[in-house]
């Protein structure tokens, strides 16, 4: 009876083990599933976030192709646009080029003449002292500086005799010259002066100005329309009037000679007499 006790209960422990591992391995299943369940549910979301990014990009896209449309369709306006004025356009710059370039060759022959003429005056005036004389040319314009001791005594307003001398040789070239215009300017220093016919260095300076504009005329028939006299008094130096040198450089008569100017003035009128029609 004993034995029969021990094998039953033995069969009903043995059932309860296997009952007991079939519960813990179903457990661990149901564990391991809704881990995955939970992974599935992470990864569905984060697929519909990225449906959602993609989505967006897409409508950005759409909105930059139609903008890119957009913009080639105003290209292609604005070529046909550019195709109907092209032959006016090269007409235009046709026209332009012409004009620069005879605008090019009148600025040539002007350079050229000055060149010509610092040239004649050098060797009219070989004979004077460098340092009294200063020939030079400042974009085409000739400028000719003589220094106050070659034509006038200090303080005084008539010509010497040597100074009659010089100008004879510069009214040669302006007489040579028709097309020139001549511009006189008297230049003192900067030391006050005062007396019964001059008040200062202003009436100095355009007294001797006018001294040679009328020794050209009177002496030389120069025309007087072509001349000016002009007085710069101590106002526009060359060296500074701090040394009895630095004074006696400032105190200078300058003829400055230029071009006449009419045959630019007819290329601007001609210029925008085109521009015009």
């Amino acid at each position: 009876m004993k034995k029969i006790f021990i094998f039953i209960f033995s069969l009903v422990y043995m059932a309860s083990c296997v009952s007991k591992k079939e519960y813990q391995a179903v457990k661990s299943k149901n564990y391991a599933q809704e881990n995955q369940l939970k992974e599935n549910r992470a990864t569905i979301n984060q697929l519909g976030t990225e449906v959602s990014t993609l989505r967006s990009q897409n409508e950005l896209y759409k909105e930059q192709i139609e903008d890119l449309r957009n913009t080639n369709k105003s290209l292609l306006d604005r070529v046909s646009d550019l195709s109907d004025v092209s032959k006016a356009g090269m007409e235009t710059l046709k026209s332009q080029n012409t004009f620069i370039q005879s605008l090019t060759q009148k600025i040539q022959q002007k350079d050229s003449v000055a060149m010509v003429l610092v040239n004649n005056i050098k060797k009219s005036l070989d004979d004077v002292n460098d340092k009294d004389i200063n020939v030079k040319v400042i974009k085409g314009v000739v400028f000719i500086s003589l220094s106050d001791n070659l034509l006038f005594r200090s303080g005084q307003t008539e010509l010497l005799p040597d100074a009659r001398r010089i100008l004879a040789k510069v009214s040669k070239i302006i007489k040579d010259n028709p097309d020139l215009e001549v511009l006189v300017e008297g230049h003192t220093d900067n030391q006050p002066i005062s007396t019964n016919c001059i008040e200062d260095n202003w009436d100095l300076s355009v007294l001797r100005a006018t001294e040679v504009v009328r020794y050209f005329q009177k002496e030389f028939s120069v025309v007087p329309a072509r001349m000016t006299a002009g007085g710069r008094s101590e106002y526009v130096p060359k060296a500074k009037n701090d040394s009895a040198q630095g004074r006696s450089v400032n105190r200078r008569t300058e003829i400055i000679l230029t071009p006449k100017l009419d045959e630019f003035y007819e290329l601007l009128q001609d210029k925008e007499a085109q521009e015009k029609e």
